[in-house]
Formats: C-alpha cells, structure tokens, sequence
C-alpha cells in the first residue's frame, strides 16, 4: 500500500462525500482511506457506510464520544498501512490527478513532500499559495534552518509547516519515532507534529503542483476551523511551540541560545497578534478589551514581547500598541479594522 488518507470528522453531513469523491477520483488503487467519525449527531456516518460498502479500500471508524481531531488523527496514524500518510479535512478536497503528479517525488529519497495549495473561500475564486517557496525547493540541512527563521517572524507567510494537510509523510519514520498529535491541544497541534516530524527529516521537497484544496466557511461545525478555549490559548501556544523550542535547540545546535529564545519570543507575540485579530471578529469591544488586557500583560511578564520585531508590511500601529501594553488603544484599532 502506498498511500494512507487519514479523515477526522465531525458532523460533516454536507462536505464528507464531497472530501472522499475527491480522492477516490484519482483513479490511482495503491491506497486506503481511513474516516474516523468523532461521535457526529447528523448521519455523517450513513453517508461514509455508504462508501464503505462499495469500496474496499474505505474504512469508518466511529468514536462513541467526541475526542477531537487530534486523537482521530493519532487512531488513523495506528490502523494505517500505506507507506506515506495523507491527512484530509473533511471539507476540503484532493486536487485532480495529485497522486499522479507526485507519485515520482515519492519515489525518491524524500522525507516529506508538499504541494501548494488551492485556498477557496465561500463565493469567491481560488487563490494558489505556495508557503513563499520557489517552483521545485528542496529544503535539507542548509535550506531548512533559514525557512524555520522566516516562519518564526512572519508565521502567515511562511506556512509550510502550518497545517498537516497537503503533506505526503513517512510513516515508518511516525512509527519508529514515536510521533503523534498532542490531544490536549486544539489550536496549532498541526506545528507541534509537524515539527517533531521535522526533527528526523533530512529532505523536504516542495512542488508548485498544487495538491490540496482548503476551503473556508463560516461553518462553525468544521473540527480544524473551530476556535480553542480561549482561557487556555496561552498555555496552548507554549504547549505547541515546544517542538519549535526542540528543533531550533537540537544538537548540535544550528543557532546560538539567545537568537533561538529571540525567535520563540517573536513567534509567541506574533501568534497572539493574530489570535486577538480574530478575536476581534466575534467579540464585543468590552469583552477583546479585557481578554487583550489579560493575555498583554502575560506576555510582559514572560519576557515574549521584548523580542518582538516590527515586519514591513504590518500595521505598524498595532505593533506599537501592542509593545507599548495599550489594550485598550489595541482593542479600539482592531474593532475599528484600522490593522487593514
């Protein structure tokens, strides 16, 4: 077997068959598609049987309680058999013909292979991203440090290692190392695996075939797009920037310990930027006020905005409220969308 396609759902009633009609298409045998239906209450699991009883190589696996994605990701990972490992959202798609377009990447000594990606929001028309690589980018030993440098500055630019989808990973090198999803995260658990994954790789191929199509919707019900407990955010992002902490760390060291803690500090501070724009989406001016207050003041009290860097390119308002601790001028900007 060659390829395993791993799909988490949860009440994905409207977009499953859509996900498996995508990849089934790519009228390619060598693989096996494993559904892990985390406790959905509206038939999702009728329409996979249904799958199931007409291909052989469709498997549904149902949680009796809902456990999240992680955990399904972790059980697909366990009763996985192809070579490379594939993971979908249940309402996004396969590109066309992506197996066939990458199968020789796959045949060679690579570690992980990425494609870019097709991003299409509700009523609007696709946009190609490819992480701000290049057509054909092999990141090894002396590519790789620098890209993880950029990622850590500008984390919505760089995005390679952002999500887990769009990825072709090895899965004697997930059994031998032991490498799983952390449950106990609900935000940003794709970085955490992905950068433990990254610690054992010598060779990431990346093409400019795109391979995957992540679509946006205002569906709240979709597992990847949910928000995380916000009370817990913070402890989150540390929680899943400890595998970053661990690959820019590694021995030998490939930096000195002071630029290392200056990229984690930034990736922090940027990463609750971003998490207080969409915030600021759904929250009254009362309510971002006091949660940017909150989670402000512990970042100053862990030292993280110290090493925070103005990016051209940025509001530099925002950053300046930010480091200069004014939530309450922060919050009012954000409401305002003057950060656009």
């Amino acid at each position: 077997m060659l390829v395993t396609f791993i799909i988490p759902v949860l009440n994905g009633k409207g977009t499953i068959a859509e996900a498996l009609t995508s990849i089934l298409n790519q009228k390619f045998d060598d693989m096996e598609i494993i559904v892990i239906d985390d406790n959905s209450c509206d038939g999702t699991e009728n329409i996979v049987n249904k799958f199931t009883q007409k291909y052989s190589n469709v498997h549904l696996y149902e949680n009796k309680i809902t456990r999240g994605a992680s955990y399904c990701r972790n059980f697909g990972i366990k009763k996985a058999i192809g070579q490379w490992i594939f993971f979908v959202d249940s309402d996004d798609l396969l590109v066309a013909n992506t197996l066939s377009m990458h199968l020789e990447y796959l045949q060679e000594e690579n570690d992980l292979v990425v494609g870019s990606y097709k991003q299409k929001k509700s009523n609007k028309s696709e946009v190609i991203l490819n992480h701000n690589l290049g057509e054909k980018t092999v990141l090894d030993e002396n590519t790789l440090l620098p890209y993880v440098k950029r990622y850590c500055h500008e984390p919505y630019k760089y995005t390679l290692l952002v999500h887990c989808w769009g990825k072709f990973y090895q899965r004697q090198k997930i059994e031998e190392n032991d490498i799983l999803f952390d449950e106990k995260l609900s935000q940003l658990e794709d970085v955490n695996f992905n950068f433990k994954y990254l610690m054992f790789c010598r060779k990431v191929f990346f093409t400019c075939d795109p391979v995957y199509v992540y679509r946006i919707s205002d569906d709240s019900s979709s597992m990847s797009k949910k928000s995380g407990t916000e009370d817990m955010m913070f402890e989150n992002m540390e929680t899943a920037y400890s595998s970053v902490k661990y690959f820019i760390n590694k021995e030998p060291p490939i930096i000195n310990k002071f630029e290392a803690e200056a990229l984690l500090n930034h990736l922090l501070a940027t990463t609750l930027i971003i998490w207080f724009i969409r915030l600021s989406r759904v929250f009254e001016f009362w309510g971002l006020y006091r949660t940017l207050r909150v989670h402000m003041k512990q970042a100053f009290g862990r030292g993280y905005i110290k090493s925070l860097v103005y990016m051209r390119g940025n509001s530099y308002l925002l950053h300046l409220f930010f480091k200069g601790n004014k939530p309450f001028l922060m919050a009012l900007m954000l409401k305002a969308k003057l950060f656009l």
